[in-house]
């Protein structure tokens, strides 16, 4: 492992401490180590040192790994803890890591010390991700919701203006009556379109035109053979 890392042990055994630190360096471990032997101690190197993983003992004067467990995860609950002792029970040991410890070893047998270490970290930087990825995936869930909402109202006032549209064309009926073999496809590409169509009956004569609106700007076509009766109405 390169990166250096800040192991807090909490021991109140120098020379305990100094064989546990002499296996990890062995095993290849980078670290910058601490020591707390009380409670006041320990709070302090929390807060100070910001440990990436912390090893306690289980027994102190006046303090135990139950204590020490219960203040770190409330502090950092992120930070590994494991439970390095002389001698625990199988049962202790297994309601330490129901509480919340990454596991525990036993003095004489350090040999699994560093691999739980490096799993610890392993497991803490997934976490880490996962909840990068939780939070990236709110905020998409978020956004979504809010164009979703802003593409409703778009629609909404689309699909209004359609049947404002569909309103104002003139009635087909009016065409099949004066040419019976006649037809309209009109097939905007969105729900609205900016084209339109228009004919009626005006004075005898029957005027067809189709309008292609660009911008703010109309062309109207009519027929050729009713554009002299187009144009006369117009002026």
């Amino acid at each position: 492992m390169d990166k250096e890392l800040r192991i807090l042990f909490l021991e109140d055994s120098p020379t305990d401490v100094e064989l546990i630190k002499r296996d990890l360096r062995r095993a290849g471990l980078n670290f910058t180590p601490t020591l707390a032997t009380n409670r006041q101690e320990f709070v302090d190197q929390l807060e100070t040192f910001n440990p990436d993983v912390i090893l306690s003992d289980h027994s102190l004067p006046q303090f135990d790994s139950i204590s020490a467990l219960r203040i770190a995860k409330e502090t950092h609950p992120h930070v590994p803890f494991v439970l390095v002792t002389g001698s625990v029970s199988e049962e202790f040991a297994v309601a330490c890591i129901k509480n919340g410890a990454e596991d525990y070893v036993l003095k004489d047998n350090l040999i699994r010390l560093p691999s739980i270490i490096e799993n610890a970290l392993n497991k803490k930087d997934l976490k880490a991700e996962n909840n990068l990825i939780k939070n990236l995936n709110s905020k998409l869930h978020e956004a979504y919701t809010i164009i979703a909402e802003y593409n409703k109202d778009i629609t909404d006032s689309i699909n209004y203006s359609q049947r404002i549209q569909t309103a104002i064309l003139p009635d087909q009926k009016t065409l099949k009556e004066h040419f019976p073999e006649s037809f309209v496809l009109y097939r905007p590409r969105d729900i609205i379109g900016g084209d339109f169509y228009w004919f009626a009956e005006h004075r005898g004569k029957f005027i067809i035109a189709v309008a292609d609106c660009t911008g703010m700007v109309y062309r109207v076509h009519c027929f050729p053979w009713l554009a002299f009766t187009w144009l006369k109405i117009l002026c």
